[in-house]
């Protein structure tokens, strides 16, 4: 189809081309191919990236009374388990080895023998109870997707019509992804007619995220994809066209403003401006960093790209104007990269870097980073003498009392943790996941049986940075030291502060 795009094209349109050998459009067949080739790559990549982005969802298809399906997809790289929930009761799951490798899951609910069921049981009786199915269901339904890579994903149905921040809430990112094509999400109005709503028995307020995702879809690649040859063709030969006939998504493509009264087309000159457009590819700057939340004393690294449309390399020399906070503190900066000292941002507050790329002359491209210091006022957990472990951990109003909740709270890259003022241990604290415990308003760890103050399990690391510890009169002041356990064998190592080693029985 691709490869005989062109001649299909002029087929269809026999008298808006010149199909003579000797015409421009006949001569670029193979140029106007790989155009189209690389259209139809650009909207199949198009139509996959939204597919993954969307990996998760669940609907319902019900078409008689009573009587539903619940669907549950995943798709997922590295699958460990899927569950599928009935209010907040297992009612599927799955679970695969990392042999397996599985990335799919598809599994439906029919409602069709628990409902006739009830619906017997209801017969039998001759009264209506409490277990009576409804025309509608009022249970939740939800799915849990984990994977080997450590991603937890949750997915409730039915969606709230409005956002409440669960796992029941419409997807944002559909909404945008509509405002941007100008298809806004469906909304309704209450009635009793289920049989006639949109889908079928659907007795929400706006539309769910399964046939919304799906009505743009459609809406972008099968209704409005057949105009686009011929849009692409005006884009690459400059001509000028307007649409005549909506319904039959047709062209007329003519500029006759570029000639005299009177022109008449030689046979090597088309109605195209000579085909001989200027593409501009634009100029753009991308930065990148390091970390944006990095721990006191780290230094945090930019790293610039100069790109065209074609994301190529600028082949001119660009130069970068660097604010801090509105403050220039770099002025035509030419590296790729560019390192700023710790000493230069503020641990209390948001530090905003402001990036303007120029080329010398004209500003052409801007970017904004916010970077928030890890520390005292940035952390995942924290602790103090003040704290109970039935709090949160996030804020220090909402503090653990002990070290050890908080290190068992640590998750993945949730493993900061802040330690203020006084802390009192009586035995090690077990260290089985990565950690760095920061000590603000002068912490002190006092443990008070021991100089063993930490366990860290195998191939765990424990950083400590500002933190004072006391054991039998003695204290030890630590700044900042990492200590890794790369032990071969399973054995747990320990870390003794304070008391002579040799008084340990």
């Amino acid at each position: 189809m691709v490869k005989d795009s062109l001649k299909s094209l002029m087929d269809m349109f026999p008298y808006f081309f010149d199909k003579s050998p000797s015409s421009n459009f006949y001569k670029s067949q193979s140029v106007t191919n790989n155009q189209f080739k690389n259209l139809y790559q650009a909207l199949f990549n198009v139509k996959e990236s939204f597919h993954l982005e969307k990996r998760c969802l669940i609907w319902k298809e019900q078409n008689v009374p009573y009587d539903y399906v619940i669907n549950f997809v995943a798709n997922y790289p590295h699958l460990k388990s899927v569950k599928c929930y009935k209010n907040d009761t297992l009612i599927y799951m799955e679970e695969y080895s990392e042999q397996d490798n599985v990335s799919s899951f598809i599994y439906s609910y029919d409602s069709t023998e628990e409902t006739d069921t009830l619906l017997a049981d209801v017969e039998e009786n001759e009264e209506e109870n409490e277990d009576t199915p409804l025309v509608i269901p009022d249970d939740k339904f939800s799915i849990k997707v984990e994977t080997y890579d450590e991603y937890i994903i949750m997915k409730g149905f039915p969606e709230n019509d409005e956002i409440l921040g669960d796992i029941y809430d419409h997807d944002e990112s559909l909404d945008e992804i509509g405002a941007f094509n100008n298809i806004p999400r469906k909304t309704y109005i209450p009635t009793n007619d289920y049989a006639n709503t949109e889908p079928p028995y659907n007795d929400r307020l706006s539309e769910d995220d399964y046939h919304y995702m799906n009505r743009i879809l459609n809406y972008n690649l099968r209704i409005h994809d057949t105009p686009l040859p011929v849009l692409e063709l005006w884009k690459l030969y400059g001509i000028s066209s307007t649409l005549i006939n909506r319904e039959n998504a047709l062209f007329k493509m003519f500029d006759e403003t570029m000639h005299e009264e009177g022109w008449i087309p030689k046979p090597w000159e088309h109605k195209d401006k000579l085909c001989n457009p200027q593409i501009d590819l634009g100029k753009f700057l991308f930065v990148s960093v390091n970390t944006n939340i990095p721990f006191k004393n780290q230094r945090v690294k930019f790293t610039f790209q100069f790109l065209n449309s074609y994301a190529e390399r600028l082949s001119n020399p660009s130069y970068v104007d660097i604010y801090l906070n509105d403050t220039l503190i770099e002025e035509n900066y030419e590296s790729d990269v560019y390192n700023i000292s710790a000493t230069l941002l503020d641990e209390d507050n948001t530090n905003v870097f402001k990036f303007i790329a120029n080329d010398g002359e004209l500003p052409f491209g801007t970017e904004e980073i916010e970077i928030n210091i890890a520390g005292c006022n940035f952390a995942n957990w924290y602790v103090s003498a003040n704290g109970d472990d039935s709090n949160t951990g996030k804020s220090l109003e909402a503090a653990f009392a002990t070290i050890q909740k908080a290190v068992n709270s640590a998750e993945g890259e949730e493993n900061f943790i802040v330690v203020s003022g006084s802390n009192t241990i009586s035995s090690a604290v077990k260290v089985t996941k990565n950690c760095r415990i920061l000590g603000c308003s002068d912490a002190v760890i006092e443990n008070t049986t021991s100089p063993k103050f930490f366990e860290i399990s195998q191939n765990k690391t424990l950083t400590l940075q500002d933190i004072t510890f006391v054991n039998d009169d003695m204290s030890s002041t630590i700044s900042n030291l990492e200590f890794n356990n790369a032990n071969r064998s399973k054995e747990s190592i320990v870390v003794r502060i304070g008391k002579e080693w040799e008084d340990e029985e």
